[in-house]
Formats: C-alpha cells, sequence, structure tokens
C-alpha cells in the first residue's frame, strides 16, 4: 500500500530572531547561507529516502515568509531540479509563529499518512528521512502507540535530570524517547487532527523558550495546568542526530563534525 509523506518546510532568509538580538549561529555565517545549505541538504536527504522506499509518494511544500529575491529564486531552481513533488507557497500574514500556524494548517488540511513540518536551520544527514521512517514504523510496531519522530538531538534535553529515558535499537543506530520537541517533528496526520488545539496553541502562542511546552510538548507529558490526556504518544530522537540545529553554541552536538556537513552542501 502506497504511504503519503507530506512535507512542509518554513523558510525565511532574513536576519536571526529579534529575541536572539546580536547572537551568531555557531556556523558564523548569515541566515541565508544557513538556509541555503539547510534546504540544500532537505532535498538531498528526500531524494535519497525515495529511491530507498519506492512504497511511499514524497510530496513537498515550501512555505516562504518574505525571504530575499535570490533566495526565493534559489528555491525555484531547487524545485525545478527535484524528482519529488514540490510546490512554493508564500505566507500572507508574516512572522514566525503565523508561518508555524500556517504549516499546521497546511498539514492538518493536506496531510494524509505522514507529516514532517521542517524548518530551515537544520542541516540534514543523507540518510535522516529514511532513517526517520523506518525508526518511526519500527516503534509504532513495538509499542502499538502513536510516535513522533524529532531528528536532532539536543544536548540540553541531557541536563533535565527528572525524567526517565529508554534507549531502543533503530536500524543504524540508537533511539531514545523524549518529552521535548520543537516545531520540527515527524507524526502521523491523525495525531494532527485529533490534537489540534495543541498545534494551534503553538502556532498562537507567544514567543519564547517555553512555548513548545505549553503546546506541542502536552502530546508527551502531562502538565497539571492543562486538561488531563490520556498519553498515548511517544517521542523518539537519534543518537546521534540525523539533523543539526545550526543555531547557537549551546544548540552544537558536541560530538559531530558539524563542519564536514556544512561544507558538503556549500555550493548547494
Amino acid at each position: 500500500m502506497l504511504q503519503e509523506i507530506l512535507i512542509i518546510l518554513q523558510t525565511h532568509s532574513k536576519g536571526n530572531p529579534p529575541d536572539i538580538g546580536d547572537l551568531q549561529r555557531y556556523c558564523s555565517d548569515t541566515k541565508s547561507e544557513v538556509s541555503r545549505r539547510c534546504v540544500s541538504s532537505l532535498f538531498h536527504t528526500i531524494e535519497f529516502a525515495k529511491n530507498q522506499l519506492p512504497n511511499f509518494n514524497f510530496k513537498l511544500i515550501i512555505l516562504d515568509d518574505d525571504s530575499e529575491e535570490v533566495f526565493v529564486n534559489f528555491l525555484k531552481r531547487k524545485i525545478k531540479s527535484a524528482s519529488f513533488e514540490c510546490k512554493l507557497e508564500h505566507t500572507k500574514v508574516r512572522g514566525l509563529h503565523p508561518s508555524i500556524m500556517k504549516c499546521y494548517e497546511l498539514g492538518k488540511e493536506l496531510g494524509k499518512d505522514i507529516v514532517y513540518f521542517a524548518q530551515d536551520d537544520y542541516l540534514y544527514y543523507e540518510t535522516a528521512i529514511y532513517e526517520m521512517l523506518e525508526a518511526y514504523y519500527r516503534f509504532k510496531e513495538i509499542s502499538g502507540l502513536n510516535v513522533c519522530i524529532f531528528p536532532y538531538d539536543d544536548p540540553f534535553r541531557y541536563t533535565l535530570m527528572q525524567y526517565n529515558y529508554k534507549v531502543l535499537l533503530g536500524e543504524k543506530r540508537h533511539w531514545r524517547n523524549a518529552y521535548h520537541t520543537a516545531s520540527c517533528f515527524m507524526m502521523h496526520h491523525d495525531t494532527i487532527v485529533n490534537n489540534w488545539d495543541l498545534f494551534v496553541a503553538m502556532g498562537t502562542g507567544e514567543r519564547g523558550s517555553e512555548v513548545e511546552d505549553r503546546s506541542i510538548n502536552r502530546l508527551f507529558l502531562d502538565y497539571k495546568e492543562f486538561p488531563k490526556r490520556n498519553l498515548d504518544h511517544l517521542l523518539f530522537t537519534p543518537i546521534p542526530s540525523l539533523a543539526l540545529h545550526m543555531g547557537y553554541e549551546s544548540q552544537k552536538d558536541p560530538y559531530l563534525n558539524w563542519k564536514e556537513l556544512w561544507e558538503k552542501f556549500a555550493n548547494g
């Protein structure tokens, strides 16, 4: 049976987020260059997965929020050269959270089987999408629960000692269960539909370090200040990361050679 994989990529090539100020990303490059290389890596990993998984139909929607013309033209070139279905759309309301909300709306409206929300500052290894899908179906079968996949093994989360973790075997690496994601994760379309209030809370919430905990992370944790839920969702993240968050020093994976992967996509 053909499975449909809908990937929705949020892009914005201008500057750093306003709450970051003058902090520089650890790659010491512009947001435009970060977006360009990360988008190239996403196209590359989708092409790899497509070649490995003939029973999966891949679709990509790029939702761009007021990027520079040169970057938009780059996106159009990538779309033209892709071997899978993809299209470019532009936001009508500018800003991070309106863009996130529009991505969620597209996922809810157009998704069918698996939906992956992606952002333009994650740099992907070649096997990322393939391994994420393999892990999704493996852990769903093992657990009998709804599974979500976050491709970045966030070093900050290892400082949170109050949580219990389990480590499982994937096809090519270890995976651990997790309780925190960002707006960049893979799930079944049913998860969006059945928990739409959490996605709305994320897309319409105030920007800040805890916005995910007030919204989508409630899929995995029972917070007292929220109506109690039957927690039937498990989140998994790979060890080591399948995608690097090209953010700030605290977000750098200390065990991976990010420069090697970064240079791989220097020419798009």
